[in-house]
């Protein structure tokens, strides 16, 4: 649903598009965040200060692996928890008092929720007003195609690589 969602409602400050490689590996892990984060972040850097820009996005990539570190350990854990008390309480509500307060689960629209949440995230945390919607999804297109191309680019790398050492080696 985040997906669904948040390709319909881009924003502006996107650097790059969309992409999610889950894993439960930490080794895996560091290798998707050195070729996917470190690298990209280096040659735009590099880039930014060939053309006498600000580089930012080192420290950017900083900022994000420091936030990834602190979510690491919550995020491998296997947690549990019981809604038995909710769960009883909803249970013993009259008919009138679960109109007046519905908050059974069973009941919520989770597209409704999802589509909210993105796009108050785009409001209120990012800044980004509902009106530039219409350019941001051009900025999304250009940069599902350059992603597009930059995956495609890696194949052929790959391939080419691939074949040298099957020439040198055979």
């Amino acid at each position: 649903m985040n997906r669904k969602y948040g390709m319909d409602k881009p924003t502006m400050q996107a650097v790059w598009y969309y992409g999610l490689n889950l894993t439960s590996n930490y080794y895996m892990f560091l290798f998707y965040n050195f070729f996917l984060h470190y690298l990209p972040a280096l040659f735009l850097d590099f880039y930014s200060l060939l053309t006498f820009r600000r580089r930012v996005m080192l420290k950017l990539y900083k900022r994000v692996m420091k936030m990834a570190n602190i979510l690491f350990y919550f995020s491998m854990q296997d947690w549990r928890f019981s809604d038995d008390n909710v769960r009883n309480m909803w249970r013993s509500l009259s008919p009138s008092d679960r109109v007046v307060f519905p908050f059974s689960m069973a009941d919520m629209s989770w597209d409704y929720m999802t589509e909210t949440f993105l796009l108050g995230l785009r409001v209120y945390l990012i800044k980004d007003d509902v009106s530039t919607l219409p350019e941001a999804r051009k900025k999304w297109n250009r940069l599902y195609y350059m992603h597009q191309l930059l995956k495609l680019g890696t194949l052929c790398l790959v391939l080419y690589l691939g074949y040298l050492l099957v020439r040198i080696f055979f």
